[in-house]
C-alpha cells in the first residue's frame, strides 16, 4: 500500500503582505498620475476662463473707447477709473455769421424729420472732458430737422470752431464710467463686466494726442486665478479727431 501526500498551493501570510504593500504601492501611483492629470486639466480650464474674460473686457473697451467723443476720455482715482462719452452722431456744420445760424447735417439718421432728445448736446472741437459739461456744448433740446430736408439750424455760433467742420453730439445722460473696484472687479457704471482683478496692479492710462499719433487709452490689467497672475496690456487708439 502507497500514499501520496499533496502540498497545498496557497499564499503564506509574508507573501500574502508583501501582494498587498505592491498592490498598495500601484494604486497610490495611478491615484497620483490622476490627480496629477485632474489638476492639470482644472488650471487649464481656470487660465482659459481667465484668458476669455480678459479678451472679453478689453474688446468691449477698447470697441467704446474707439467711438468716444473726441477729448472726452479722462483718468481719476489715480487710473483705477476711466469715463468717456460714447458718440451718438457726428456730422458736420456751416456757420452763417450774418444771421447768426449754425446749419449741420449728421450721419446715421435713418429717418427725416428727426427730433434730438432733450439730454443730446453738440460740441465742436472739445479739448477736455468739462466741455462737454460746460456751456461749450450745445444744447439740442427740441431742435428739429428743417421740414424736407436732412439738416439742422441753430439759432446761435458755437465758441470754438473746427478746422475740418467736425462736430459731434453725444447724450450727456450716458456718460460711461470704467472702475476697479478695491475688492478685485471691473464695473461699467456700476455693473459688473470682470472678476479677478488686482486693483492695486492694474490701472487705466490716458496719453493726450501727439503730431505723430492720436490720442491713446493703456488698459494694463492683471488677473489672479488661484495664486496665478496673468498681466495684459493693450492700447485703444481713439480714431476720431476734433
Amino acid at each position: 500500500m502507497s500514499f501520496s501526500v499533496k502540498q497545498s498551493g496557497g499564499f503564506t501570510l509574508l507573501e500574502m503582505i508583501i501582494t498587498m504593500v505592491v498592490v498598495g504601492i500601484l494604486f497610490l501611483g495611478i491615484a497620483g498620475f490622476v490627480e496629477f492629470g485632474a489638476r492639470g486639466y482644472v488650471d487649464s480650464v481656470a487660465r482659459t476662463k481667465i484668458q476669455n474674460q480678459a479678451q472679453l473686457v478689453i474688446e468691449k473697451m477698447s470697441r467704446e473707447l474707439r467711438h468716444a467723443v473726441p477729448n472726452s476720455i479722462q483718468t481719476s482715482l489715480n487710473g483705477q477709473c476711466v469715463s468717456f462719452y460714447p458718440i451718438t452722431f457726428s456730422g458736420f456744420y456751416h456757420l452763417d455769421e450774418k444771421l447768426g445760424k449754425t446749419e449741420f447735417v449728421v450721419g446715421n439718421i435713418n429717418q427725416y424729420p428727426h427730433k434730438f432728445a432733450n439730454t443730446e448736446r453738440l460740441i465742436i472741437n472739445p479739448s477736455r472732458q468739462q466741455d462737454l459739461e460746460g456751456r461749450r456744448a450745445i444744447s439740442l433740446a427740441g431742435v428739429s430737422s428743417v421740414v424736407e430736408a436732412q439738416y439742422f439750424t441753430l439759432n446761435q455760433l458755437p465758441e470754438q470752431n473746427s478746422v475740418g467742420q467736425r462736430l459731434y453730439i453725444y447724450n450727456s445722460a450716458n456718460k460711461v464710467d470704467y472702475c476697479i473696484t478695491t475688492s478685485g472687479q471691473i464695473e461699467r457704471n456700476g455693473i459688473r463686466v470682470a472678476t479677478n482683478i488686482e486693483p492695486v496692479k492694474s490701472s487705466f492710462t490716458h496719453l493726450e494726442a501727439s503730431l505723430l499719433r492720436s490720442a491713446l487709452v493703456r488698459l494694463n490689467l492683471i488677473f489672479n486665478q488661484a495664486g496665478e497672475a496673468s498681466n495684459f496690456q493693450h492700447d485703444v487708439q481713439v480714431l476720431n479727431v476734433p
